[in-house]
Order: structure tokens, then C-alpha cells, then sequence
């Protein structure tokens, strides 16, 4: 029970002055250190959605700051992709991390035929998530891929990020640190092809990659494909390929997808869009 107090509290003041201010004087680990040795303790830490206890595996502090921040930063976007989902519907997760929407949204669709297959490169990550999703009961319709999407199947380098493990990136940057691993590429249509799914639901967070991604989609980007795409663009990284939010948004508005939803956060932009109109 004061686990599950301190994280909920922990989610409101995630971001918040007082959080700044914890951090600037030198208090945040004297404070928070005691509750994530408690959680790691015992070896799980929970997410509560609608009601439920969603749980994971942490293998760190920096795990258990993510999951506390996580519906403070995600939360909004979650809630619309749940509600997009429809019976028999298949969700690609491009960009899985821990796999965290990844299970939510099993949980959330197995009742109604909901499958996911989630894409992850990160083989320590990729690994963790069939384990989540054994935690929570829906096992049975979420399908794991150790593998980017991109534009060209292959290889390519990710580079690890200094601190956030889960922002590795195909695009290097002033925050990636060590040295680079090569993961396997596909072509998210070449992988539909293979499955023989049809994906109605697209989520993309990929650190700057989105639009090789797309690209790596078309095929299943046209009418009577993909319903609805839910994508996270990295602002400055996209800069430094010289591209931008709107280059991104009018290559989808050219393959009839429009932006309902719009919600910046910090450098980068979180938009829903669908397809039609």
C-alpha cells in the first residue's frame, strides 16, 4: 500500500515545480531512493489503468522512474488509442521499449480479439516484454519482434542513449553514448506481408526514425489499409535530417491521413491521425 501511495504520487508532481526543486536541492534521492530499493525489492512495479494493476518486471531506478512518469507523458495518447481500437483489430507498436502500451493494450483488447505485435531491436528489452505480457495474462495475442522498422531490410546501427536506455536511436545524437549495435531492419509492409495481418492501428516512437518507418509502410499506408496512427515526432532530431513536423504531416496528408489530435511535449509532438477527409 505505501508503495503504490508513494508512485501515484510520485506520477502527479512528475515534471512539476516541486520535482525541479526536490532535484535542484539535492533531495530527490534522499527521498525517493527508500521507495525504488522497496521496489526493487520485490521485483515489480505497477502501473494502475481503469482499475487495474498492470505489472512489470524493473531491472533499476531508471525503470521505476519510468513507469511512475509514464501516465503523466503518455497517458493521453494511450487513452485515445484504446478507445481507436476496434474488434478484431491488429495494432503494430513500432518502438515497443518495455513493451508498456504493448500490454496495456492487449489487456485492454483481448476481450475483443485485439492482436498486437509489437517491434522492439533492443534484445535485452524485446526479451523482458513476452514476460510482461505473462504477467498480466495476455500472452496469447501479443507477438514480439526483435527488429526495426525502416525503409530498407538489412542492418543498421542503433546508438545506446547515455541515461534512458529505452531512447536508443537509429539517429546519433549529443546524447548517445557507447558504442553502437548493429539490429536487424525490415519493412513494416514486407512483415504485414508475412504475418497475413492487415494492421488497422499504427503507434510510432522511434527517437527520430519515424520517417523511415513510413516510408518503410507504404504499402500499407492507402486506402482500406491503416485506420489510424498514433506517432511521436522527435522535433530536433527530424531538424537534423532536415525535416520537420509539417514535412512529416503533409507526407501523410498526400496518403489521405489528417492530424485530429495534437499534443506538444517539450521537444517533441505527440499526433493522432486517421485516415479519410
Amino acid at each position: 500500500m505505501v508503495i503504490e501511495t508513494m508512485s501515484r504520487l510520485r506520477g502527479r508532481v512528475a515534471g512539476s515545480v516541486l520535482a525541479r526543486v526536490l532535484r535542484r536541492l539535492g533531495l530527490r534521492d534522499l527521498v525517493m531512493r527508500p521507495y525504488e530499493r522497496a521496489i526493487l525489492r520485490r521485483g515489480w512495479h505497477g502501473l494502475e489503468v481503469a482499475g487495474r494493476t498492470v505489472r512489470f518486471q524493473v531491472a533499476g531506478p531508471a525503470e521505476v522512474t519510468c513507469l511512475d512518469w509514464f501516465w503523466a507523458l503518455e497517458g493521453p495518447l494511450v487513452e485515445r488509442l484504446l478507445r481507436a481500437l476496434q474488434p478484431g483489430d491488429v495494432l503494430f507498436d513500432v518502438g515497443a521499449n518495455l513493451g508498456v502500451i504493448s500490454v496495456i493494450a492487449a489487456m485492454d483488447g483481448r476481450p475483443r480479439g485485439v492482436t498486437i505485435h509489437a517491434f522492439e531491436p533492443q534484445q535485452e528489452l524485446a526479451e523482458r516484454i513476452p514476460l510482461h505480457a505473462r504477467l498480466n495474462g495476455c500472452e496469447d495475442n501479443l507477438h514480439v519482434h526483435p527488429v526495426a522498422l525502416g525503409q530498407q531490410p538489412g542492418q543498421a546501427l542503433l546508438f545506446p542513449h547515455a541515461v534512458n536506455r529505452g531512447a536508443a536511436s537509429m539517429v546519433p545524437g549529443e546524447h548517445h553514448r557507447g558504442a553502437p549495435r548493429w539490429v536487424s531492419v525490415e519493412r513494416g509492409e514486407d512483415v504485414a506481408r508475412r504475418l497475413g495481418v492487415r494492421p488497422g492501428v499504427v503507434k510510432i516512437d522511434v527517437e527520430g526514425f519515424e520517417t523511415d518507418v513510413l516510408e518503410g509502410m507504404k504499402g500499407v499506408l492507402r486506402p482500406g489499409g491503416v485506420r489510424e496512427i498514433f506517432i511521436e515526432l522527435h522535433l530536433p532530431v527530424l531538424a537534423r535530417r532536415g525535416q520537420s513536423e509539417e514535412s512529416v504531416l503533409r507526407w501523410l496528408g498526400e496518403r489521405h491521413y489528417r492530424s485530429v489530435w495534437r499534443r506538444p511535449r517539450g521537444g517533441e509532438v505527440q499526433h493522432h491521425l486517421v485516415q479519410g477527409g
